[in-house]
């Protein structure tokens, strides 16, 4: 394990978890409305190539509290970071570690709330997928994954919604 890698079965600060130290969010001043032949688009007064992903998709800008090995450090604030947020999903690593999540037959493990199954049985979360390692501890921290509704299904397909 890394210097910020939970144990399994400890009580992991996320991998996605903002911390102190970071700052998330710009100046509301640096936000601007453009104007492109395809309309009107928030865009910063000063954007770079590293602030749109490769769809397009405007990211808000936020420091990270990195160690030498390039895990995030620091008291857990809460909420999440939105840029180890987007490369977790993406990459679909652990949420609680920032490894990879899929497990050897090649599915995903994901805790599911009832709210977020919908009618059709498809479950839709915006939360990451979890190693074993780390599953355990990531059901008993969250107080809603304790909840007698709360699943845990293995995934064939756990690309990002709606599908590109």
């Amino acid at each position: 394990m890394n210097d910020s890698t939970p144990e399994p079965g400890a009580n992991p600060a996320f991998y996605v978890t903002a911390r102190a130290d970071e700052v998330i969010g710009p100046d509301a001043a640096s936000l601007i409305v453009g104007r492109a032949p395809e309309g009107e688009h928030l865009t910063y007064w000063d954007q770079t190539e590293g602030d749109r992903d490769s769809k397009g998709v405007l990211w808000t800008r936020c420091s990270q509290t990195l160690s030498r090995t390039e895990r995030p450090v620091g008291q857990p604030a809460g909420g999440l970071h939105p840029d180890r947020q987007y490369g977790i999903q993406l990459h679909r690593y652990c949420g609680a570690c920032g490894c990879p999540a899929r497990l050897r037959d090649g599915r995903y493990l994901h805790l599911v709330t009832e709210d977020e199954r919908m009618e059709d049985g498809v479950a839709r979360t915006v939360h990451p997928p979890v190693c074993l390692d780390h599953a355990a501890a990531c059901a008993a921290r969250d107080p809603a994954a304790r909840a007698p509704s709360r699943t845990a299904p293995l995934t064939n397909c756990a690309g990002p919604w709606p599908p590109s």
